[in-house]
């Protein structure tokens, strides 16, 4: 009879074993998943800053290319805009 204790006692602890085992890897896998998530996230926050940025000196170096080859336009749109601007004050 004790050594029938004994075997259940030793099939016990060899579950546990195995439970704690599995819990361990399904933590190191979430970890991991969550880091994962991190790093997309970051690169996805850097790819939108990449594409504004290059919005921005789009604009910026059309404006010196319309500017180089119509010389005076963006002159005469901000005179318009200035006049423009002074009905609403």
């Amino acid at each position: 009879m004790n050594s029938s204790i004994q075997q259940k006692f030793t099939k016990l602890e060899d579950v546990n074993n195995k439970i704690n085992t599995i819990t361990q890897d399904i933590y190191t896998n979430n970890m991991e998943t969550k880091r994962k998530e991190n790093i997309i996230q970051t690169l996805k926050v850097i790819l939108i800053i990449i594409v504004v940025m290059i919005v921005i000196l789009m604009i910026y170096f059309g404006m010196d290319y319309v500017e180089a080859n119509s010389p005076g336009i963006l002159q005469n749109f901000t005179n318009k805009l200035n006049s423009g601007s002074s009905l609403f004050i």
